[in-house]
């Protein structure tokens, strides 16, 4: 029964286009046994995230957009390369983002939209070793500073 419980709030829809799951799922976590939670008040924040921020970019964008790194527990946080000590992905106020299809230009140019168009705390075009890039956009319920950061 627990096991069904849990099931179920990861399969919560956070907005229409939007799901818990896609929030809490790693690679990172699984490979390293460690279960990536999220507290009540860290969901409503992803909802508050997708609803105001997520799901209107989505719209605008009006293709697909993947959630390459979402809520990260403190622990998972801790062993993610490059990852802030003071990352806003722990407290549920950003994901990483990547259109669908994925290409470079595509990142590019969704980086540039969500720039222009839409508000944010953070955004941040990044790139990894491997040569992957995403977008990291944060937005909160107040204070969001505005502030664009190119690390690629």
């Amino acid at each position: 029964m627990i096991l069904k419980a849990k099931k179920q709030q990861n399969d919560e829809k956070l907005s229409e286009n939007f799901m818990l799951s896609e929030f809490l799922e790693s690679e990172t976590a699984r490979a390293n046994k460690i279960e990536n939670k999220a507290s009540e008040e860290i969901v409503e924040r992803l909802r508050y995230l997708c609803q105001k921020g997520l799901q209107p970019i989505r719209n605008g964008w009006a293709q697909p957009i993947k959630i390459s790194s979402g809520y990260r527990c403190p622990k998972l946080n801790a062993i993610i390369p490059g990852a802030s000590k003071t990352s806003a992905h722990m407290s549920g106020w950003a994901a990483d983002l990547m259109p669908i299809p994925y290409s470079v230009q595509r990142v590019k140019e969704m980086f540039n939209y969500i720039r222009t168009t839409f508000k944010y705390d953070q955004l941040i075009l990044e790139k990894n070793s491997r040569g992957v890039w995403w977008v990291h956009y944060s937005l909160k319920r107040s204070n969001n500073r505005g502030q664009v950061l190119y690390k690629c």
